[in-house]
């Protein structure tokens, strides 16, 4: 009998010393939240994703993931859904919808209505869409479901530009479709001519949507009144609305410089003036902008125009350096004031 009470007594012993040792390290040694294992919280990189979705393989969001920026809910409280103090939840909380009329400069036969509805949101944001619809003068619907409008008059016939279902076309003054092609982008930037852009590249139509410039160019950028730098197969140019070419697109580039435009080609830069007529060749090695002037370099000798494109010195100085509001010129060592032309 003593030895059965004495064999109780050690196996109880042996239980009360073990169990802290197992409860600790029974599954991985981690605490949890929620009463599982936090054993995989390594493992939770996988699937946490910044504080989305599972941690830890089970869906049981087990402990800190270190994916994550947040701990883990996980188990029945949390169903495994992270949830971070950095990110919050947005939801609607209201919406608007917005009447307005509109009228077009210089006419007196076409008017617009639309609607713009606005979402608004918890985080303090919002967005919106606006419809329009296109009335005569006498309040008939010409057009509806357009996401923009544009009108122009031409030799006194009105015309509509609107965009529908992400295209644009040419309608006529009642509201009929008189152009066979779908435009992504249209805007008129002279009088009967069209800037379009259809798959991918860029041209210019009249309203008859005859081609004045071929729709063919990558880039078509505005800069100057009807000047545009085009870019066709990697290389630049410069055309007018009327296809007026200035520069062939054979340059490297072409980029504005005040008044003037500096051209690349094969390694060598020119100036060109605000109207497209070319000052110099590309031979020179820089061209930059130095204060109000322009400095160019051959041959390590520097020369001074000014920024309409007009020569203030031969190309012939060590170096070109402005001191006091004036120009000066450094020749054998030594800094002279450059004369500057009045006219």
């Amino acid at each position: 009998m003593k030895k059965l009470i004495v064999c109780i007594m050690a196996f109880a012993f042996l239980l009360t010393t073990t169990a802290p040792a197992l409860a600790k390290g029974g599954h991985g040694g981690g605490k949890s939240a929620s009463g599982h294992s936090s054993s995989y919280s390594g493992g939770g990189k996988g699937h946490s994703g910044g504080g989305k979705g599972h941690s830890g393989g089970h869906g049981h969001g087990h402990g800190k993931g270190s994916g994550g920026p947040s701990r883990g809910h996980g188990g029945h409280r949390g169903g495994g859904h992270y949830h971070s103090s950095s990110s919050t939840s947005v939801y609607l909380v209201g919406r608007e919808v917005i009447p307005n009329v509109h009228t077009f400069p210089d006419c007196n036969q076409h008017s617009a209505t639309s609607e713009t509805f606005v979402s608004y949101y918890s985080n303090g944001t919002s967005n919106s869409y606006t419809y329009y619809t296109v009335l005569d003068a006498k309040g008939n619907v010409l057009a509806t479901d357009c996401t923009d409008v544009k009108h122009t008059i031409y030799d006194n016939v009105h015309y509509l530009l609107l965009r529908k279902g992400g295209k644009y076309g040419i309608y006529s003054h009642d509201g009929q479709l008189i152009s066979n092609r779908s435009y992504t982008t249209m805007y008129e930037i002279a009088p009967n001519r069209l800037l379009v852009k259809a798959n991918k590249m860029y041209g210019v139509i009249d309203l008859l949507e005859n081609t004045v410039v071929p729709i063919k160019y990558k880039e078509f950028k505005s800069v100057g009144k009807d000047l545009y730098i085009t870019k066709l197969n990697g290389y630049y140019g410069m055309v007018n609305s009327s296809n007026y070419m200035f520069f062939p697109p054979e340059y490297d580039k072409i980029t504005q410089l005040y008044d003037t435009f500096v051209l690349k080609q094969y390694g060598k830069y020119g100036l060109a003036d605000a109207y497209g007529r070319l000052i110099l060749e590309p031979v020179y090695d820089k061209i930059k902008k130095q204060g109000e002037y322009i400095v160019v370099k051959k041959d390590k000798r520097w020369g001074v125009f000014d920024s309409s494109g007009r020569m203030l010195s031969e190309v012939g100085y060590e170096k070109i350096k402005i001191n006091r509001n004036h120009l000066e010129g450094k020749i054998n060592g030594m800094w002279i004031e450059i004369p500057v032309p009045l006219i």
